[in-house]
């Protein structure tokens, strides 16, 4: 999913049984996950819990997994501390992603918890290369076009 894309929709306007979840993990608004799907909605939830149950949390990091929007939060298999909610999400084909990941067309950095809840969506994409070092913290002084340079 894309993490750094806010839109101007309350979560409370599609969901309002999740208002305090996404109030919990502010700006709480819809993100655009991406272009497969648009009408799904996807949820990241926040929790204590390291657990999985396979049905309703899948845990994707440490402390967070995906959760069923369907089921009220309070009857969820773990305790939800906060929930960003993605409208649609980031797919590939079959041997796709593998195939770009071999040529070297995507950069693979380890998530952290903070960049999928950050309150600086417009800076994610910069704070993730300048953490990592090196060249790639080089990356995060480009400009968004290269007309801007």
């Amino acid at each position: 999913m894309v993490l750094n894309r806010p839109t101007g929709l309350p979560v409370d306007e599609i969901l309002d049984a999740w208002r305090d979840e996404a109030d919990a993990a502010p700006p709480g608004v819809v993100f655009r996950g991406g272009p497969v799907s648009p009408d799904a909605v996807i949820g990241l939830a926040r929790t204590e819990s390291h657990e999985a149950d396979g049905s309703r949390w899948r845990l994707v990091l440490d402390g967070v997994g995906t959760v069923d929007l369907a089921v009220a939060p309070h009857e969820q298999p773990v305790t939800v501390a906060g929930v960003r909610m993605f409208a649609g999400y980031a797919g590939w084909s079959p041997e796709q992603l593998e195939g770009e990941l071999g040529e070297g067309a995507w950069i693979v950095v380890d998530a952290l918890i903070t960049d999928i809840f950050t309150t600086e969506a417009d800076a994610l994409w910069h704070d993730v290369l300048q953490r990592q070092g090196g060249q790639l913290a080089l990356l995060a002084a480009y400009p968004p076009h290269p007309s801007v340079n």
